[in-house]
Order: C-alpha cells, then structure tokens, then sequence
C-alpha cells in the first residue's frame, strides 16, 4: 500500500466514513463523481489521484496535500481564509486575458506560416508533413479542452471555498 493510500485510509476510518461516503464527499468538492471503486484503488492498489482530486481530498479530509503524499508528517490542516490571501491586482484577469488573445494570434500566425511552407513542398513530401501538423493541431486542441475543463473544476472548489469562510 502506497503512503497516500494508507494515510486515505486512515483518515477515513478515523471520521467513521465508507469508501462509498468519501467519494461523495469529494464530489460535492469536485461537482463530478468520483466511484467507491476509485477510493479502493488508492487506498489498496497504490495509485494516486489527478492533482485536482487530490487538492479536494485534502479538503474534505481536512489534511494539506503534503500529508496525503508523505512529504510532511504534521497532520495540521491550515484552513485559510480570503483576508489571509494576498490581493490580487484588479488587472490581473485583463493581463491574463490579453496574454491569452496574444498567444492565439501568435499560434495563429505561426499556422499560417507553416502552412505556406507546406505548400511550397513537393507532393511527396507535402502529404505528411501536413498529417503531422494536422495531427499536433488536433492534440494541440485536446489539451485546450483538458485545460479548459480542469479550470472549470478548479473554479468550482475555490467557489466551495468561498461559501464555505
């Protein structure tokens, strides 16, 4: 058994919860399900949740994440509150925003320009070279989805946490 499985464990024999009550626990965290057999796996096959799950394990474990990995032994949970954050700059979300517009463009014209130079190969050479690129473009698109879709979860815990000061 792997230390997070253990210290899972542990933990959620300590508060008198089923591996069924634990992944409901995290789910009302999470807003995704998260199945028994998922919680079994941790704690009696070794593997180890997606950094999300394991940021919501700790919360409803109330334990940090250092403790669930073993980097730290201190079982204390520091729950923070907004007034302990430091103040984000009221530009922060428009800075981000434009580096995001900037880096499309800049993607954008980057495409642009390798396909010009496709163009200009010869048809022999052209068919897979443009695959290729078709091909980084569509796992290009995949990872803006999973990027995407872990914002969307992120923002539904720091959502929890705020209802929750």
């Amino acid at each position: 058994m792997s230390i997070f499985g253990a210290r899972v464990k542990t933990l959620r024999l300590d508060r008198g919860w089923s591996m069924k009550q634990l992944g409901e626990e995290i789910s009302k965290l999470s807003g995704s399900p998260l199945p028994q057999t998922t919680v079994s796996n941790w704690e009696n096959k070794g593997s180890e949740p997606p950094y999300t799950i394991l940021v919501f394990t700790s919360t409803a474990l109330e334990v940090s994440t250092d403790y669930l990995l073993g980097k730290t032994d201190e079982l204390q949970f520091e729950q923070h509150t907004l007034k302990d954050a430091v103040p984000i700059r009221p530009d922060y979300t428009e800075d981000v925003a434009n580096i995001n517009n900037n880096s499309t463009a800049s993607l954008q014209s980057l495409i642009q320009e390798l396909k010009q130079e496709i163009k200009n190969l010869p048809i022999n050479k052209k068919e897979s070279i443009e695959s290729d690129l078709n091909e980084y473009l569509e796992f290009l698109g995949y990872k803006q989805e999973k990027l995407l879709v872990d914002f969307k979860t992120f923002s539904k815990y720091i959502k929890y946490q705020i209802k929750n000061l």
